[in-house]
Formats: C-alpha cells, structure tokens, sequence
C-alpha cells in the first residue's frame, strides 16, 4: 500500500495552464519593456537651439518725416519814430509810443504775407491805460491821416501778423495793455496824425511826428 501512495499523482490540467499563461506573460512584458527601452535609448537628443539663440535685431525703419521748411526772417530797412504822445477819452489814456514805417514784410518769408509792389505798411505802437476806477472798455475806432488829410484804415489782414490784441477786453484800473495797429500806404507817403473815435467819449487826435 505504501508503494502505492509513493506512485505520482497525474498532473493536472488546468495548473500546467495556468502556469504557462504566467510565463508567456512574464515573457511578454519582458519584452515590451526591452523593445521601449531600447527605443527609447536610441531616440535622437533635439537641442533647443531656437530657445538659446540670439534674438534677432532688426535695422530701424527709414526716417519719414517730413521736416517743415526753415523759418526764414526777411532782412528790411524800417525807420522808427519815437511819438510818446498821448491823449484821454473817458477812464482810458492812449499813447502812441512809435511808429515803424517802410515795412514790406510782416511774419516770415514762409508764414507771413508782403507789401505790394511800391506799398508798405505803418505800424503804430498805441498803449491803453485805465486812468478810472472800474473795468473799462478801450476799444476806439483808429483812422490815419497823411500831411495832404488823405485818410486811412487799419488794414485787417496785416493785424494777424502784427496785432497783440484781438479785440479788446475791459481793462482794469491801473493796469495798461498794448497794441500793435498797421496802416497800409505808398511807399512815398507818410502818416501824420493818428485819430482815435469812440462813440460815448467823441474823437481825439495823436500827432506821429
């Protein structure tokens, strides 16, 4: 009997199985992991050499501006006379401080505009003065006369270049403003008298000589 017991017992089936399916397993890991790894060994080092690189420097653009023209001051020969006249109307006094003549140009050679051929321009220099005790209006009607009593307007275009004041506001007492008034004549003829109007306080006349 003892004998008997000492015989092998048949293997069974489903070990023999089961045992076989581990190792084909193990087997196949085992090979997945060689053949990534192996790949993985081999693949090809990419350096980053457009990280490290240099930036690019670009040349500055082509300068575009356009540069405005030079200002040019137009050399001319003017006579000026010292007046210092003055008169009063109401609260303001006005004096005439000098007159400037033989002027044929006014502003630059590229903003400014010319005297007509054989023409000039008288500019007089008036100071206004508040002599009275309140805010005054100075605004007065300014007309030129010449030595025959031809008679001459202020000429509108030339105060752009020439005028301090456009349009005069009140005036405080003490305080005094100034005002540049161009007359536009021959260049043969000169002004004699400056005439000031205002409608409350009459008219009175400045000499310019």
């Amino acid at each position: 009997m003892n004998a008997a017991r000492d015989a092998r017992s048949p293997v069974r089936p489903g070990i023999v199985w089961g045992s076989l399916l581990v190792l084909v397993v193990a087997a196949s890991l085992a090979i997945y992991y060689k053949t990534h790894h192996d790949s993985s060994s081999n693949a090809p080092t990419v350096s980053n050499t457009f990280a490290a690189s240099q930036p690019t420097t670009l040349p500055p653009p082509p300068d575009t501006t356009i540069s405005a023209p030079p200002t040019t001051a137009v050399t001319q020969t003017t006579t000026l006379v010292e007046i210092n006249h003055s008169v009063t109307l109401s609260d303001v006094a006005y004096a005439v401080d000098d007159m400037e003549c033989h002027v044929t140009q006014l502003g630059t050679t590229y903003a400014g505009i010319s005297a007509p051929q054989g023409a000039q321009w008288c500019l007089v220099k008036l100071s206004m003065t508040n002599v009275g005790g309140s805010p005054t209006d100075a605004s007065v009607g300014e007309t030129a006369f010449d030595p025959t009593g031809d008679k001459f307007s202020i000429d509108e275009n030339a105060t752009l270049y020439v005028s301090e004041s456009f349009g005069y506001d009140p005036i405080n007492p003490g305080v005094t403003v100034q005002n540049v008034i161009p007359f536009q004549l021959s260049m043969s003829d000169t002004l004699v008298t400056l005439q000031l109007s205002s409608g409350s306080s009459g008219s009175a006349d400045i000499p310019l000589t």
